[in-house]
């Protein structure tokens, strides 16, 4: 990757200008005894819009994570910054986010019309899951990276057109932006043909398998079409992940943990739009109806 420090010449040719955004980054820790676990994570989005009527042609998510593991001797700031950076920039092993894409480039040839629009609209905290929320976190940001990560999803796996989610932030449907120069602009972003609303309705913990802990998530998904505001799933399933806790644990960020159980999740129940397994449903909560609803447009997420 080449960064070429130059404004850009409109008339030079096509106006497709591309930027991408980072919109959540996070680093975690976790001790047990005398090792600390670090947990970094990454999102971000593609965008790709027109200069000249400044409206959006694509938009393309992207995620990435990483953990290392060190000693509690060592300087933890330090490290976790060493970390950060891999994330960024890669290492010998694996590619940072700013790699992955540039690949995600390489590959994609944005039109100016890419047929059906999807977009989250909401990811939402119900009142019982705020409770659940340590004062650390922002809560804003938190629901953010959920809402991108659902949009990563949906992008990757299905290869659909995915509007970017941007809660709290986007007015009369668009984005504001700057440029290098201090310049800024209003980027304009289409209607989506199909929205996507999530609410997290709860989140519990207990004990399994003796000394582990089992994470428990509910959440509640609504997938409507958008010019009809015709509504064609409406469901609230739950999820678990189990969670190894060693003896000289001395501490547990049970949010991270909760967040992990909505990563995956997310993961499978995005796969389920097409194709939607009864079986797996029913075990997370669903009924006949529950299978009836996704599979009435599956056809939409497969190619």
């Amino acid at each position: 990757m080449s960064l070429v420090d130059d404004l850009g010449h409109l008339k030079a040719g096509d106006d497709l200008a591309v930027t991408f955004a980072i919109d959540y980054e996070k680093v975690s820790h976790e001790q047990f005894g005398d090792r600390i676990k670090i947990i970094a994570e990454i999102s971000g989005q593609i965008i790709i819009f027109d200069f000249s009527s400044q409206t959006l042609v694509a938009n393309y998510p992207i995620a990435a994570a990483s953990n290392g593991l060190i000693k509690s001797s060592e300087d933890l700031q330090l490290e976790s910054e060493k970390l950060l950076s891999s994330l960024y920039l890669g290492d010998e092993a694996t590619d940072g986010i700013l790699q992955l894409a540039a690949k995600k480039l390489s590959l994609i040839k944005p039109e100016r019309k890419i047929g059906l629009r999807f977009q989250i609209k909401e990811f939402n905290f119900s009142e019982t899951t705020l409770m659940l929320v340590p004062e650390t976190v922002n809560i804003n940001a938190e629901m953010q990276y959920l809402g991108q990560y659902v949009s990563a999803q949906l992008s990757h796996q299905h290869n659909v057109s995915v509007l970017p989610f941007v809660k709290g932030y986007a007015i009369n449907n668009t984005m504001a932006g700057r440029f290098a120069d201090g310049a800024i602009y209003n980027l304009s972003l289409p209607p989506p043909d199909y929205t996507f609303q999530f609410d997290f309705m709860n989140a519990k913990s207990q004990i399994f398998n003796e000394d582990d802990l089992l994470f428990a998530c509910q959440l509640n998904m609504q997938f409507t079409q958008a010019i009809t505001n015709k509504q064609y799933i409406n469901t609230t399933l739950y999820y678990g992940i189990p969670k190894l806790v060693a003896k000289n644990q001395k501490n547990i960020d049970e949010w991270a943990a909760y967040v992990d159980c909505l990563e995956v999740f997310v993961d499978e129940l995005i796969s389920q739009l097409a194709r939607p397994d009864k079986k797996w449903l029913k075990q997370h909560g669903g009924d006949n109806q529950t299978s009836v609803q996704f599979k009435t447009k599956k056809g939409l997420f497969n190619g």
